[in-house]
């Protein structure tokens, strides 16, 4: 699997897209800074985790692996959204990111 499809399917886990939003609403879950910067916070492990937070970083090992195989149309597409959204609002943190999670799940 390409770098950028592990990074998608991290990044639909790191705003709990797949444990909490079925729905195509995942801009609003963007248009909360303050949500959007305490999930990046805690999963680089800058800050403290809430239980979103808690649960991606249980899961991301798991959903790079199967590299999100039980995705469904809609949240492919809101892993998307996300994915675009990060990389160009949040730059410095995707780069952490795919260094961090992407990186590490090579071995």
């Amino acid at each position: 699997m390409a770098k950028f499809e592990k990074v998608c399917a991290f990044v639909i886990v790191l705003f709990g897209v797949l444990s909490i939003c079925q729905c195509a609403g995942v801009d609003d879950l963007l248009n909360d800074s303050t949500l959007v910067r305490k999930q990046l916070n805690c999963v680089l492990d800058k800050g403290p985790c809430d239980a979103i937070g808690v649960s991606v970083k249980a899961s991301i090992r798991e959903v790079l692996i199967n590299n999100c195989r039980n995705c469904n149309q809609q949240q492919a597409a809101n892993a998307r959204r996300v994915m675009e959204f990060v990389r160009t609002r949040y730059p410095a943190e995707w780069n952490e990111i795919s260094r961090k999670y992407v990186g590490s799940a090579r071995g």
